[in-house]
């Protein structure tokens, strides 16, 4: 009931322009695009809720705690190569994918947030989720290219980041597009 409540809060609150875009001003009044850098980290971080990270299932799920409850929370707006299961190999990359995801976030205690959606048709929580040190993950995957952009309407806070940070990492041959 709580995750429902924060995420009606969070979807009421972008429907009034609160989620807009930041952009800091240069001394002569323009506004300055922000860096990679600015891009792929959130100081503060949303609002939303925290939980430890139990397991990195791959590179676009992890299971965390949520109130006493065990939750398979998948990434929001992105999408990795998946992993062999039932002896079918990995899709290229899928291993590295889930590494990376692993060495952003295992052992910590990560912020959920979440969009209008909060669950997928398989249960599993739909969230933007940032690292104890502010990193956005989901856009992090992205923009070092372990990740591709998979928006899922209503869930479309962030397309237009991931695009942008897509076309980036597809120019310099990162990851998935260096192959």
């Amino acid at each position: 009931m709580r995750l429902v409540s924060i995420a009606l809060a969070l979807g009421a609150a972008c429907g009034l322009g609160a989620c807009s875009e930041s952009y800091v001003v240069s001394d002569e009044g323009a506004p300055d695009a922000p860096t990679t850098d600015e891009r792929l980290h959130a100081d503060p971080l949303p609002e939303g809720i925290d939980a430890p990270v139990l397991d990195v299932i791959d590179g676009d799920t992890i299971r965390v705690e949520v109130d006493g409850v065990r939750e398979r929370v998948r990434y929001i707006g992105v999408d990795t190569p998946e992993l062999g299961r039932r002896g079918e190999p990995s899709q290229p990359f899928g291993e590295a994918a889930r590494d990376r995801n692993r060495a952003l976030v295992d052992g910590q205690r990560v912020r959920l947030a979440f969009d209008v959606g909060q669950r997928d048709h398989y249960g599993r929580l739909l969230a933007y989720v940032y690292a104890e040190d502010g990193s956005f993950v989901n856009a992090r995957l992205v923009a070092e290219g372990y990740a591709r952009v998979m928006t899922v309407s209503p869930n479309v806070q962030h397309a237009r980041l991931f695009l942008e940070l897509e076309r980036d990492a597809r120019a310099q041959s990162l990851g998935l597009w260096g192959r």
